[in-house]
């Protein structure tokens, strides 16, 4: 059941938005302007319309018209597509808009009345263009739960593919798959993707396990967005521990200057965030010098075989490691890193390549658009020569 403060997916057709739930708070959602207190204890998955800045929950039905083969008994070839074919003009659409007393509906049913061309179509070109004035007309939308696919396709979908480095759901899958991600096991992550991989690792790892999140002086600013969306229960996120990266090779270091910071602080506040500090880096030393780190991934815009060269002596042998990068030439020096030094075995440089089909009676074909290049991925298992 959706609560108060969750965060929910509005989809319409290719658009996808995401809004907290607040009570009595207006939000503008794709030029319609509403509410969301109706959504309050009603489950995910149905759809609503906008009226009155209130949503409104609408019969989530298949057309059984979907399943229908048709009898082709006239085509398109005729036809030319001019402004002349729309009786109405773009003033007199633009008053019935305005009409408070008139719905989408209505609207659409006045513009295949004076379209002169509708009956002269085939039925998917029918088809095609009711679902094209519904987008535009009618303010209905589905409420998605953000989960990590969905998600995924919202990043994906939108103009948001370089904030989370154009990683499609199937390379995510395959990071995940690669990295052998489970409970009960110390993950480390270091990504630039929004937090998408490392929301990805809490919900399996589920609160059972340790993940430790590296980024720049241990900020989780960068990874709290999708983290957020996720509605994470507090138990899936209490062993998240955000540790700066620059420290990850000079523990020992680190720890002393925490403990000389703490010896004159004076401030309760400050002595009590030292206090945190200290604890979380003593957790992390001991994690890394015991070599008990079971997975390691890096999807990140930095430069990765720096950051394989110290990591990779903290994994116990025998665990897997997956290496996420745009480009191949990045990877290529961790490849030849891993050869030369002999960490690791069963080390794989690849890329994938995903196509989507609409499969639907008469109408199965690749979709039109499509990414050329889904990243490319470095995967390995560590040994020792101990």
């Amino acid at each position: 059941m959706i609560k108060e403060g969750d965060y929910v997916i509005f989809k319409k057709t290719d658009t996808m938005k995401i809004f907290p739930v607040k009570l009595n708070k207006p939000f503008m959602i794709d030029r319609f302007k509403t509410k969301l207190d109706n959504l309050v204890n009603k489950p995910f998955g149905y759809k609503y319309e906008i009226k009155d800045q209130q949503l409104h929950l609408v019969q989530n039905t298949l057309s059984d018209d979907m399943n229908k083969v048709a009898i082709f008994d006239k085509d398109n070839r005729n036809l030319v597509d001019k402004s002349a074919n729309q009786k109405l003009s773009h003033d007199e659409i633009e008053k019935l808009k305005q009409l408070e007393d008139i719905s989408g509906t209505e609207i659409i049913d006045r513009l295949i009345e004076n379209s002169a061309s509708f009956s002269q179509k085939t039925e998917y070109s029918q088809e095609k263009y009711i679902k094209k004035k519904k987008e535009k007309y009618l303010a209905v939308f589905e409420i998605l739960k953000p989960t990590i696919r969905t998600l995924s396709e919202y990043y994906i979908l939108g103009n948001h593919k370089r904030k989370v480095l154009n990683m499609r759901m199937d390379t995510l899958a395959q990071i995940l798959t690669y990295s052998n991600v489970a409970a009960y096991r110390n993950v480390v992550v270091l990504e630039s993707c929004k937090g998408l991989i490392l929301a990805s690792v809490v919900e399996r790892v589920a609160g059972f396990g340790n993940v430790i999140n590296l980024s720049p002086n241990g900020s989780h600013i960068s990874t709290k967005e999708i983290l957020d969306y996720m509605n994470f229960p507090p138990e899936y996120t209490q062993n998240l521990y955000n540790f700066p990266l620059e420290r990850s090779d000079k523990l020992d270091e680190y720890i002393e200057e925490l403990n000389k910071k703490l010896a004159i602080a004076t401030d309760d506040t400050f002595r009590d965030k030292q206090t945190k500090k200290l604890e979380l880096a003593h957790k992390v030393n001991e994690i890394f010098k015991t070599k008990k780190v079971d997975c390691l991934i890096i999807a990140s815009k930095f430069r990765p075989s720096p950051i394989l060269e110290k990591l990779i002596d903290s994994m116990a042998p025998n665990r897997n490691f997956v290496i996420y990068s745009l480009i191949q030439e990045p990877l290529i020096e961790c490849h030849s890193f891993l050869k030369r030094t002999q960490k690791a075995i069963h080390i794989e440089l690849s890329d994938s390549w995903l196509r989507e089909y609409q499969v639907l009676p008469e109408r199965t074909h690749p979709k039109n658009n499509m990414d050329c290049c889904g990243g490319y991925l470095l995967t390995g298992i560590t040994v020792t020569n101990e």
